[in-house]
């Protein structure tokens, strides 16, 4: 296999991610972010669960949930944290645009690597992850300072 199939999946996610953020702010031009938000989250909730039902793991993975104080403490911040990324992209598309907003976006892997270790002490970078993270750090800026 040319490609691993975590690698297709991001590229996947990344190509659909860039779909989503141009159609947002179209979107961000006729309705308001509350409620695009609740329309995606809505439909994206019962997508879900149907996968859930579907494939077996709701109950399973319920109780499983609810069984462990780690498990439901990690999915309540996850919960939070995703709801207030959602928020603050889709402010930054309505008051810039999609592109500039996605490329400066595009950053969220320096801060995986600061939270991994920050939270579990996880350190998976090695020398090219590193000079990545001062290539994209470099791009934010000059993106930045260049579009003000």
């Amino acid at each position: 296999m040319i490609f691993a199939m975590w690698a297709l999946y991001a590229i996947i996610a990344a190509i659909l991610w860039g779909v989503d953020y141009a159609l947002t702010e179209k979107a961000l031009q006729i309705i308001r972010f509350p409620m695009l938000l609740s329309i995606e989250l809505f439909f994206g909730f019962l997508t879900m669960l149907g996968i859930a039902i579907f494939s077996g793991s709701y109950k399973t993975d319920l109780a499983g949930l609810f069984s462990s104080n780690r498990a439901m403490f990690l999915v309540v911040a996850i919960v939070i944290a995703f709801n207030i990324a959602n928020m603050f992209i889709v402010l930054s598309i309505g008051s810039k645009n999609a592109t500039l907003s996605g490329l400066i976006e595009i950053s969220y892997p320096l801060f995986i690597a600061l939270f991994s270790w920050l939270f579990f002490r996880e350190n998976n970078l090695s020398v090219g992850a590193i000079l990545g993270g001062i290539c994209i750090l470099a791009g934010v800026s000059l993106i930045y300072f260049s579009n003000k």
